[in-house]
């Protein structure tokens, strides 16, 4: 066990992450965006989009332009 991401569904067409951890001597190996990568690779075969309320998700999101076809940019559609 190296990382962990925990999402869930909202309503037929989102999922929210809200968790994303990694063990300390992993932090620089990519396993965090990589998990980040799976939930979204995910989203996109089941044609949802993602809120990311976990701030690494949300940095993520902020930081890399493959993950913005999914990300639902406003939470109030939640």
């Amino acid at each position: 066990h190296i990382g962990e991401i925990t999402f869930f569904r909202v309503g037929i067409d989102k999922f929210v992450i809200d968790h994303t951890a990694v063990v300390p001597e992993y932090r620089n190996a990519q396993v965090g965006r990589n998990l980040v990568r799976q939930v979204c690779n995910l989203a996109r075969q089941q044609h949802r989009k993602i809120i990311p309320l976990c701030p690494f998700a949300r940095a993520m999101f902020g930081r890399y332009a493959e993950f913005d076809d999914v990300r639902l940019m406003n939470h109030s559609q939640l």
